[in-house]
């Protein structure tokens, strides 16, 4: 969030607050390149499971920008 802020973009009224946590989401996550590269080790060292740093790191993404009920 910060980042975007620091970006030179504004909170306005015009947010739609239960969405905002999606861009928060893409900033956060790394490169699809970089994720596709976790991916590829994860499956080529037989790890493609929670103890992958692919799935900890995407989570650790999603647990720190929850969707809103």
């Amino acid at each position: 969030m910060q980042e975007w802020l620091d970006a030179g973009n504004e909170i306005t009224d015009t947010i739609e607050w239960r969405t905002l946590y999606k861009g928060t989401r893409q900033i956060e996550y790394p490169d699809i390149g970089e994720q596709l590269d976790m991916l590829w080790h994860a499956i080529d060292t037989n790890t493609l499971d929670k103890t992958s740093d692919f799935y900890n790191t995407l989570k650790s993404v999603k647990d720190n920008n929850p969707k809103p009920e």
